[in-house]
C-alpha cells in the first residue's frame, strides 16, 4: 500500500522576497507555473507501506518577469532586526532576534555585487556558529555547487553538492570531520516545452523523485 502525505503551498521555499524568471531558470513570458512533486523510496521490504511524499506548488509572474502574490505573505513568526553593511565584496545582511530589547545574532547573509548570496551562517543563543552554507555560480549567474556545514558537538559534517544548467543535483558528497562518508550520483531525466522548459523530470538515486510542471505564457 502506498500512503501519500501531501502539502500544498503556494511558492517555492517560502521565500518572501519577490523573485524573476532567469532565478527559476525559466525561459519566455511565463505567466504560471505549477508543480507537482512525488518522492517515493526506490526498494521497500515485502510486506510493508510505500510511505511517499507529494508536494504542489503554483509560482505567479507579472509581465516583466517577477514574481506576484495572489494573496499577501506573512511574516515570520520570530521578528528578525537586520542591518545591512557593504564590503569591496559586496554587502552582508547580519540578522538580530530582538528580545526586550537584548539583540541576539542568529544570521549572517553575504552577497556578491552581482547581488547573488554566497554564503550564509546562523549561529546558536551563545554565539557560537552551527551552519554555513556556501554557494558558487557560473559567469552566468546560474548555481554550480554549495556546501552546507553542520556544527555540533565538536563534529563537522558537510555535504557538497554540484548542479546542472536547471539548477538540480547531479552529484553529492558527504563529509565527516573532513572524511568522506557517503557519495551519490543522480540520474535525471527531462522533457521541455517548446520555450526549451522543462515540463517532466524524474531523478533516480536513493529515492525516485519526479516531478510536472504545467506552465502558461501571457
Amino acid at each position: 500500500m502506498k500512503s501519500i502525505f501531501l502539502v500544498i503551498t503556494c511558492v517555492f521555499f517560502g521565500n518572501l522576497n519577490a523573485q524573476s524568471l532567469a532565478s527559476f531558470g525559466l525561459k519566455g513570458k511565463v505567466k504560471s507555473l505549477e508543480q507537482e512533486y512525488e518522492k517515493c523510496p526506490r526498494v521497500a521490504l515485502v510486506g510493508s507501506d510505500i510511505n511517499c511524499y507529494e508536494q504542489k506548488e503554483t509560482l505567479y509572474f507579472d509581465k516583466k518577469g517577477k514574481q506576484t502574490y495572489l494573496v499577501p505573505q506573512k511574516e515570520a513568526v520570530n521578528s528578525y532586526v537586520s542591518e545591512k553593511n557593504e564590503n569591496k565584496d559586496g554587502y552582508v545582511i547580519t540578522k538580530y532576534l530582538d528580545n526586550n530589547g537584548k539583540r541576539t545574532r542568529y544570521f549572517e547573509e553575504y552577497y556578491n555585487k552581482k547581488g547573488l548570496q554566497v554564503k550564509i551562517i546562523s549561529y546558536h543563543a551563545d554565539g557560537e556558529i552551527t551552519n554555513i552554507w556556501e554557494y558558487f555560480y557560473d559567469k552566468k549567474g546560474r548555481k554550480t555547487e554549495n556546501k552546507s556545514s553542520n556544527i555540533w558537538n565538536g563534529t563537522t559534517t558537510v555535504y557538497h553538492n554540484w548542479f546542472n544548467e536547471y539548477g538540480d543535483i547531479t552529484a553529492r558528497k558527504e563529509f565527516r570531520n573532513n572524511e568522506l562518508i557517503n557519495e551519490e550520483t543522480f540520474d535525471i531525466k527531462y522533457t521541455f516545452d517548446k520555450k526549451g522548459n522543462w515540463t517532466s523530470k524524474l531523478i533516480e538515486g536513493e529515492y525516485s523523485e519526479f516531478y510536472k510542471r504545467t506552465i502558461l505564457y501571457y
